[in-house]
C-alpha cells in the first residue's frame, strides 16, 4: 500500500517499467495502478471495504486494467 500512495503523490511519471518500452507512465495509468495496489493491499489486510473503493477507483481510472477488473468481481 505504500508503493501505491507514493504513486499518487508523485509528481513526476515513473519511468520505465510498467508504461512499456522505457517509456513513462501516463498519469492516468500510474494513478490506476496506485489504487489497484493499494486495493490489492487492503485485500491482503482482509479490509474488502477499502479494497473494493480502491479497486473501483483503478478500474473507473482504466477500465482495460484487467487484474483490478478481476480482483473486483472476485468482490462482488
Amino acid at each position: 500500500m505504500d508503493s501505491g500512495q507514493r504513486a499518487l503523490t508523485r509528481p513526476e511519471p515513473a519511468e520505465g517499467g510498467r508504461g512499456g518500452r522505457g517509456q513513462p507512465q501516463s498519469a492516468r495509468l500510474r494513478s490506476a495502478n496506485a489504487h489497484y495496489e493499494m486495493g490489492l493491499g487492503y485485500l491482503g489486510l482482509g479490509d474488502a471495504g477499502k479494497a473494493k473503493a480502491e479497486l473501483s477507483q483503478a478500474v473507473e481510472t482504466s477500465p482495460d486494467l484487467l487484474g483490478a477488473r478481476t480482483a473486483l468481481a472476485a468482490l462482488k
